[in-house]
């Protein structure tokens, strides 16, 4: 591995397996607006989700990204300058996301909690992080529709969050579900956002029935809430071992950088 930085990733491992009940499952792609930051790939199924995400790292660290100059770590924001340097560190992250991808949530639709497989890479242990999302059961469904990726959506409000959403769903899609904490609509919401469209997320692909593989939820683990301090104290110390590793790791490249010289 070329590159470590100083961020904890959520990690868990995950095995992707063939599911022989294709014909009840939909998977959908959706894409975060305005930010960038990455996508959403969830897989519906008759009474739960699971979901993963798949970070943009150009979008993510254009403002800061490492370039070794003389031995030694700078970050450096010039993606034209150091255009190379760039693209091997992203290609590096992309790598490191292939081997250990990104957490695996996993949401049953008639409750108000979701279960998250994290491996905390520091300390080299898997959790399953539990949140309890805000309830959503004041929807205002309209009578306004639109087609949308082929499918007709209606039209549905929400103040959340001190916002008022706007939601788009389909019930030719049966899923009382949505991307992220937004759900509690008769069917599956493939648009919603704030009126500026700062928050938000937009369905980027549809495949039903899905024939392909599907993450698996790795539920071994012990079970935390995400608000506790606990985890905020297991996630400290996690960050300390890694940023740790990374040092080491560091003087080791120096290290080899000087011998190099010395030979020449």
């Amino acid at each position: 591995m070329k590159y470590i930085i100083l961020i904890i990733i959520q990690l868990s491992s995950i095995s992707f397996l063939a599911n022989a009940q294709t014909n009840t499952i939909c998977a959908v792609e959706y894409k975060e607006y305005e930010t960038n930051l990455g996508t959403y790939s969830y897989w519906f199924y008759n009474n739960h989700y699971v979901s993963i995400s798949t970070p943009n790292y150009k979008a993510q660290f254009m403002n800061g990204f490492p370039v070794i100059i003389n031995g030694v770590q700078t970050t450096q924001t010039d993606t034209v300058k150091y255009n190379k340097e760039f693209n091997e560190f992203i290609n590096d992250m992309a790598a490191q996301l292939n081997r250990n991808p990104v957490a695996v949530e996993t949401k049953q639709y008639n409750t108000d909690t979701k279960r998250t497989a994290t491996f905390l890479d520091g300390l080299k242990k898997n959790y399953i992080v539990v949140d309890t999302l805000p309830t959503m059961n004041s929807w205002e469904i309209l009578d306004e529709t639109e087609i949308f990726m082929g499918y007709q959506c209606q039209k549905a409000t929400i103040n959340y969050k001190n916002e008022k959403y706007t939601a788009w769903f389909t019930t030719k899609l049966p899923y009382n579900a949505g991307p992220r904490a937004f759900r509690g609509l008769p069917g599956l919401i493939l648009k919603v956002s704030n009126p500026s469209k700062t928050l938000g997320f937009e369905a980027l692909e549809i495949l039903t029935p899905y024939k392909g593989l599907i993450p698996t939820f790795n539920s071994d683990g012990d079970i935390i809430p995400r608000n506790s301090r606990e985890w905020a104290m297991l996630r400290n110390e996690s960050s300390k071992k890694s940023r740790e590793a990374h040092e080491n790791m560091i003087n080791q490249m120096i290290k080899d950088i000087e011998a190099k010289k010395s030979k020449n």
